[in-house]
């Protein structure tokens, strides 16, 4: 397989037209190595062959949609500048049927798919310039996919039938990984996505006050929790207050406290707390979760929030489905994990006091925060901090035979330790008396 150019043709930082700028490295970004840049055996296209007359797709199609279409021909216009697809080709104008007969016209979207993905594009706006969201790419991406179906309309890509239909999500599936992937790595989307730790009680820890000597305003779950309760005034903000104790008290990924039943849970007698069973996403396993009533604490306690969102309805069923009954938040049974996650930041950051450190706290921090503090704790091993985040056991002891791993369940006695530290207690492994 042909490797892509190691410098970008010499037009590659021209502007497209007035209105879209390409943002270009030294060099074209690599795609991957199962991505194939051109024919191996280099076809030869007749050059004398005659023009196709002009496809009558765009017929019908409203004038925004024939914009778009024209904008992103001039993206594969773009995309063949840059990487030698095939000799001579340089715009989709040169592209013959001979180039992309069989599963070539497949290569080139795949090709193409990838690079949108992973090229930072900007739009002008006024007098500056406007990143791209990954919305706009898909509008784009979906555009172009048209205008080569519309200009190529007897190849195998632009059939209805079942199996190019199941290419093409597949493909969509993988351009909107890369969308998400890119943006991850992207060194300035990654400074501006990245979450500070939420701790407990900055005003009382001596450990993880590093903000207080970086010169910046501190956030902690204690102010947010108690701007939580004085907004509290119907259903949905008693039930924000108990999302964040919950899921700060479980450790718990940003929509996993979506899952959580009433009915897949009990009262453990020995521990004194109710032990739900959690849902582990990214595992796809379930695990015990215990929740302790905080020892010091009340605005982050998830039993004195459990009580402000009864009070407020949130034990009411006359309204809900025989299917969302059991659930703790029934309200979140129908919408996706990530839009729950993407509410708990909203809910965060709308009851952070700072504007300017809004942006540096997402459903994430509360997670770093609480996992940096259980690692800090004296009291817990590393098993024992792991057993109650849900992840892989390694911890920092002698290394761990996965075979035997798969055969250990999740027991209340491992995941206990965990929920005591968050609660504020210093011996972990005692039985608790949490109410006296």
């Amino acid at each position: 397989r042909s490797e892509p150019p190691s410098t970008p043709h010499a037009n590659s930082t021209a502007l497209l037209d007035s209105t879209i700028q390409y943002q270009e490295t030294s060099t074209p970004p690599l795609l991957p190595l199962y991505i194939i840049f051109r024919h191996q055996n280099n076809m030869n296209v007749n050059n004398n062959q005659k023009k196709a007359p002009p496809p009558a797709g765009n017929m019908g199609l409203a004038n925004k949609t024939v914009e778009g279409d024209g904008t992103s021909t001039k993206y594969l216009d773009k995309y063949l500048t840059i990487y030698d697809q095939w000799p001579g080709v340089i715009k989709l104008a040169d592209v013959k049927e001979e180039h992309v007969e069989g599963e070539w016209l497949k290569m080139f979207l795949l090709n193409f798919a990838y690079w949108m993905a992973i090229t930072p594009l900007k739009k002008e706006i006024g007098e500056g310039y406007l990143d791209f969201t990954m919305s706009s790419k898909e509008t784009y991406y979906k555009s172009a996919k048209r205008v080569l179906s519309i200009k190529f309309p007897n190849n195998d890509f632009s059939s209805k039938q079942q199996d190019s239909t199941d290419w093409h999500k597949v493909t969509k599936a993988y351009f909107d990984t890369e969308c998400k992937r890119s943006r991850i790595e992207n060194e300035v989307e990654k400074e501006t996505r990245k979450s500070e730790p939420l701790y407990k009680d900055l005003s009382s820890s001596l450990t993880v006050e590093r903000a207080k000597y970086l010169g910046l305003d501190r956030v902690d779950a204690k102010s947010i929790a108690l701007s939580l309760i004085q907004k509290v005034k119907h259903y949905d903000s008693g039930s924000r207050l108990a999302e964040f104790n919950l899921n700060r008290a479980a450790l718990a990924r940003g929509g996993e406290h979506s899952y959580a039943r009433y009915d897949e849970g009990a009262f453990d007698p020995y521990f004194q707390a109710p032990d739900f069973d959690w849902s582990i996403i990214k595992q796809k396993e379930r695990q015990c979760m215990l929740v302790f009533c905080d020892l010091n604490l009340y605005m982050v306690c998830p039993f004195f929030s459990f009580a402000v969102f009864f009070l407020f309805g949130g034990l009411r069923r006359d309204t809900v489905s025989d299917l969302k009954k059991p659930f703790i938040f029934p309200h979140l049974r129908s919408i996706r994990s990530d839009s729950v996650a993407n509410r708990m930041t909203k809910t965060l950051q709308n009851n952070i006091e700072f504007p300017d450190r809004k942006p540096a706290f997402t459903s994430r921090s509360m997670r770093k925060g609480s996992m940096t503090e259980n690692r800090l704790h004296r009291d817990l091993s590393p098993d024992e901090e792991v057993a109650r985040s849900g992840h892989t056991p390694g911890g920092g002891g002698p290394p761990k035979n996965s075979n035997a791993e798969g055969y250990v369940a999740s027991t209340p006695g491992m995941n206990a330790p965990g929920g005591l530290a968050l609660a504020g207690y210093t011996n972990c492994h005692m039985q608790p008396v949490p109410f006296n």
